[in-house]
């Protein structure tokens, strides 16, 4: 497993016996170093919790007509539009970071979205 790693880097700069060398004693360093143990910190702990808020904060949108209108069907789509705007503005503000054009982005993200509900349609979304 050690020769699969490092042969690529290591060829052009050692000969077979250095390398040979060099993974016995990589092998032997690693059998000898006691396991620690992988504990649950407060930083992951937080990013739970982060991602956790983050997955609601774009779930609430799409849960708002649903609480305001009677009709499902009529609900459905108006969580639709809802999430294909929110699809725009989020595709609009990551073009801002890179060097995209950020209508382009915004279109390219709002298509993808109209192609996702185009196909949940028939499937009874």
């Amino acid at each position: 497993m050690v020769a699969d790693e490092f042969d690529a880097s290591m060829v052009p700069v050692t000969d077979d016996s250095m390398r040979q060398r060099l993974y016995q004693s990589i092998v032997e360093h690693v059998r000898g170093a006691p396991a620690t143990p992988n504990r649950v910190r407060r930083d992951d702990l937080m990013g739970g919790l982060a991602a956790g808020w983050l997955v609601f904060a774009c779930s609430f949108p799409a849960v708002l007509p649903f609480l305001f209108i009677d009709d499902p069907r009529l609900a459905l789509r108006v969580s639709n539009v809802i999430l294909l705007g929110l699809l725009f503005f989020v595709g609009w503000r990551a073009a801002r970071h890179t060097l995209a054009k950020p209508w382009i982005a915004g279109l390219v993200f709002l298509l993808v979205g109209v192609l996702l509900v185009a196909v949940a349609i028939p499937l009874g979304g």
